[in-house]
């Protein structure tokens, strides 16, 4: 790898831009599960069956979060949840 101070070739400028993508498309893919599980927690569960994967809680209700942390098929919920979201696109 060579350290370039001045201009970039049109080759490294379109790596550069192809990494970024990819970067931010691979962050989005990672943060999206953590974020539905959190919105999950904090709706109430008929919120969170009818809405599918969402980012915000649609009825806020602190009544989830303890049946998750407490329930040993947390991981389930998360899958069940994708997978009947996506069946419904």
């Amino acid at each position: 790898m060579s350290l370039t101070i001045g201009k970039k070739s049109i080759g490294e400028k379109v790596f550069d831009t192809a990494n970024v993508v990819f970067l931010i498309l691979f962050s989005i893919t990672a943060v999206y599960p953590f974020l539905n599980v959190m919105s999950i927690s904090f709706s109430t569960s008929s919120a969170a069956n009818a809405y599918g994967l969402k980012l915000w809680p649609q009825e806020v209700s602190l009544d989830a979060g303890p049946s998750l942390r407490t329930s040993s098929s947390g991981p389930a919920i998360t899958i069940r949840s994708s997978v009947r979201s996506s069946a419904r696109s």
